[in-house]
């Protein structure tokens, strides 16, 4: 991997659509570009796509499903990808994934200890890609939702994003953080693109986990951990 940009900016900023823009400039300029999306299961950060069990939990899953040659166990925990599995069976298991934002099963502390164990093997694969690759919600947006929604404090939050910085900043990367200057304004497209679904997906989670103006508070958040340079940053200020 020759160069990685890690594309943030709250919902409704435009990231992918940017992220696709950045693409197609560096491929007119020669270099071999991969682009992951956000919610790809190969994002180091994404554990939508990782089901994490004790062994009492596991069992009636196994026995039904017949799970044992998939599943890696590791300090009493049962780990499953999920990506290949039929449609009934990931359903089965989907209550179990770790990117699951109401899944208090795993606090924020061992939610952190986990995740960095999965983001060093993940990071070994990203690093085989050649060229340039492009992350989407990878550095700020997944991780601060996947901590704050557990009820983790900002502490806990901006010390999980500065260990994912460090094995980002080995990589010679740089954040491309798009803003409004307006919370407002980025929910409020938000909710036109993705629609009322997704904006009340977003209140349940607040209700349920406790975090009250959560886009606010993420926005709070992104600003000073860009702002501590934990790596290099530039920002885009959008205006329409």
């Amino acid at each position: 991997m020759e160069k990685l940009y890690l594309i943030e900016g709250l919902p409704g900023t435009g990231k992918t659509a940017h992220a696709f823009r950045l693409k197609e400039d560096l491929e007119r300029r020669g270099f071999k570009v991969t682009f992951f999306d956000e919610g790809n299961g190969k994002i180091p950060t994404n554990f939508s796509n990782v089901a994490v069990m004790t062994e009492e939990e596991f069992q009636p899953l196994t026995k039904k499903y017949k799970l044992d040659a998939l599943v890696i166990r590791y300090e009493g925990r049962c780990f499953l990808k999920t990506d290949n599995l039929p449609k009934k069976v990931k359903k089965a298991v989907h209550p179990f994934e770790l990117g699951e934002p109401s899944d208090f099963r795993i606090d924020a502390e061992n939610y952190i200890r986990l995740a960095g164990m999965i983001i060093e093997k993940r990071m070994k694969e990203i690093e085989k890609i050649k060229g340039v690759v492009i992350l989407n919600s990878s550095f700020l947006q997944t991780p601060l939702n996947d901590i704050l929604f557990r009820r983790g404090s900002d502490e806990q939050a901006m010390a999980y994003v500065e260990k994912i910085a460090d094995a980002y900043a080995k990589h010679d990367a740089v954040c491309v953080y798009l803003d409004r200057n307006n919370v407002e304004a980025s929910i409020d497209i938000a909710r036109k693109k993705k629609g009322e679904a997704w904006y009340r997906k977003e209140l349940l989670l607040e209700a349920k986990t406790g975090s009250k103006d959560h886009i606010q508070h993420m926005y709070k958040l992104e600003k000073e951990i860009l702002n501590s340079n934990m790596i290099p940053w530039t920002e885009y200020v959008l205006t329409a």
